[in-house]
């Protein structure tokens, strides 16, 4: 008993002799600052940065910035913890980063990064069509802004989402594919749909939805985006408008 009255003791005399400063370390605040870029849907820089939010998804009161005219942005008073970086404008996707740390203490923390305009390409009469007995197109008409004298190798294209229900989407899908277009806008985009065999075998129904995007040729990578680890998949945030859904029986 007499041990354990001393240990009482010797643990109230430790707390007492804390400084005020040391026990106020759990509530260390931190300042995250830094600079958004912008470009436009075929990935070229422009200077349209002022205006753009930046906010804390998480934080609660919900902290947030507005950039300046240089694009430069400052979020003070931050709690210790662990948020989503919300970059947001009218006309651009929005781009996240997930599970950003704050420590607190008296360096700011840095996060730089830049959002793209939404992809202004359309996509009419989507259907698709069986040729060689075997091999599914997809056919569309694709409408465009997209001049020559960009003078580089991103392209407007199309991502397209196949599931096997009858609401396609680009969070709710089975796999995406990329098909870039060359042709005036206003034109047909006739391209082979390559499809994973074990997810959709000969004689099921898939169904097609389409979007305008940002693509470059050669690749079937996501060029602008993030992984959302909470939805566990890729998001391009370059997509526009979408299509009209297509089906077909895989042969």
């Amino acid at each position: 008993m007499k041990k354990y009255a001393a240990g009482l003791i010797l643990t109230l005399l430790l707390f007492a002799g804390c400084k005020k400063s040391e026990i106020n370390q759990v509530d260390l605040k931190g300042t995250i600052k830094g600079e958004i870029q912008t470009m436009d849907e075929f990935g070229y820089g422009i200077n349209d940065v002022n205006n753009i939010v930046v906010r804390l998804d998480g934080s609660e009161p919900l902290l947030s910035a507005i950039t300046d005219s240089t694009g430069c942005y400052e979020i003070n008073d931050i709690p210790s913890g662990t948020y989503n970086i919300i970059v947001s404008k009218e006309g651009y996707g929005e781009y996240q980063r997930q599970g950003f740390q704050i420590v607190g203490g008296k360096e700011p923390l840095y996060f730089n990064g830049s959002i793209v305009e939404k992809s202004s390409t359309t996509i009419d009469d989507l259907s698709l069509e069986i040729v060689n007995g075997t091999d599914i197109y997809l056919k569309c008409i694709v409408n465009h802004t997209y001049s020559a004298s960009h003078g580089n190798n991103q392209i407007p294209a199309i991502r397209y989402f196949i599931n096997n229900t009858d609401n396609p989407s680009d969070t709710n899908y089975l796999q995406t594919n990329i098909a870039g277009f060359e042709g005036e806008s206003g034109t047909q985009l006739f391209s082979l749909v390559y499809l994973n065999e074990d997810l959709f075998p000969s004689g099921s129904k898939i169904y097609i939805r389409a979007y305008g995007c940002n693509g470059v040729w050669g690749t079937y990578l996501y060029l602008y985006g993030y992984y959302d680890i909470l939805l566990n998949q890729y998001v391009d945030v370059t997509l526009g408008k979408a299509s009209n859904i297509a089906s077909i029986i895989v042969p």
